[in-house]
């Protein structure tokens, strides 16, 4: 009991770990990095909390690689949904983890806003992320269109794509795929956070990127 309230008091709710926790969003919550996620718990037992995590958004928490490599590969086989989105200091070393940890059955990434993010890293995971259907690379200006191109190929599966302030355009998207329907003004008017897209609608390309973690499709 006293090390639990200890273990409250310095800010961590993973002391004892919470059983099965599988939904886990903290987005956008600038205290995570002293009181949630990282101290004053290594990231090996924050890994161990998270174990049954299917879908996890961290955006804008300030990860690191060193967090990011540390914890992913825990969570990689499980994981259905993951937003990194607006963690600025990520690069390929975190998709590198993912990739090399088995997302078999990832089908959203967001990963808006990660600007250290290259062609190296996205041409690892797309090679072992084969599930995948919602993505968000809005704002990786260091992936080119011949990259994503490429990646394209290994994602039969993909519907819903934003390349907002990327090097690859909507244009370039477009010609790829051979048609879209602009998503973004049915999304903004949904009042619900998991937004349903009917199965047989055209693949989507979005500029509202803060969904793609919610879509559902």
């Amino acid at each position: 009991m006293a090390a639990t309230t200890n273990a409250r008091r310095r800010g961590s709710i993973f002391t004892p770990p919470p059983a099965r926790l599988r939904y886990l969003n903290v987005s956008f919550l600038k205290g995570l990095q002293l009181r949630l996620l990282a101290s004053p718990l290594p990231a090996s037992t924050v890994a161990a909390a998270l174990a049954h995590i299917t879908h996890l958004n961290l955006s804008g928490t300030d990860r690191t690689d060193t967090w990011c490599t540390a914890v992913l590969p825990v969570v990689a086989p499980r994981l259905i949904r993951l937003a990194l989105a607006w963690n600025t200091h990520l690069t390929d070393q975190t998709l590198a983890a993912l990739a090399q940890h088995g997302p078999k059955r990832l089908t959203h990434l967001d990963l808006t806003h990660c600007r250290d993010i290259t062609d190296v890293g996205l041409a690892q995971l797309a090679r072992h992320a084969p599930a995948l259907r919602v993505l968000s690379l809005a704002w990786c200006t260091r992936i080119s269109r011949r990259t994503l191109h490429a990646a394209l190929s290994y994602w039969p599966h993909l519907r819903a794509i934003s390349v907002v302030g990327a090097r690859a355009s909507q244009a370039d998207v477009r010609d790829w795929w051979g048609g879209f329907v602009d998503a973004d003004t049915a999304l903004r008017q949904s009042e619900r956070w998991m937004v349903q897209i009917p199965r047989r609608a055209p693949k989507l390309l979005i500029n509202f990127c803060e969904v793609a973690f919610y879509l559902d499709i």
